[in-house]
């Protein structure tokens, strides 16, 4: 099993997988985004971001000794 492998089942075990992503959109129409509303681009940072901090947590919850681990998770990478 390869590392991408790997982080692609801690995400879904965690709730974070592609669940998100093919879930129905309500309606159907294309409608004005009120001001304030964070645009698509916006969203998928927030999810990535939310993916990357999962698999922080998870090997820190592991007991694993990391000095300055960086996780950057960028859409199923």
């Amino acid at each position: 099993m390869g590392l991408i492998d790997f982080a692609k089942s801690v995400g879904r075990k965690l709730g974070i997988g592609d669940d998100d992503d093919k879930k129905p959109q309500a309606g159907g129409t294309t409608q004005a985004a009120p001001a304030g509303t964070p645009t698509a681009q916006q969203v998928q940072d927030a999810k990535d971001r939310r993916r990357a901090a999962a698999i922080v947590k998870l090997i820190n919850d592991m007991g694993l000794k990391v000095d300055e681990l960086g996780v950057r998770a960028d859409g199923d990478k």
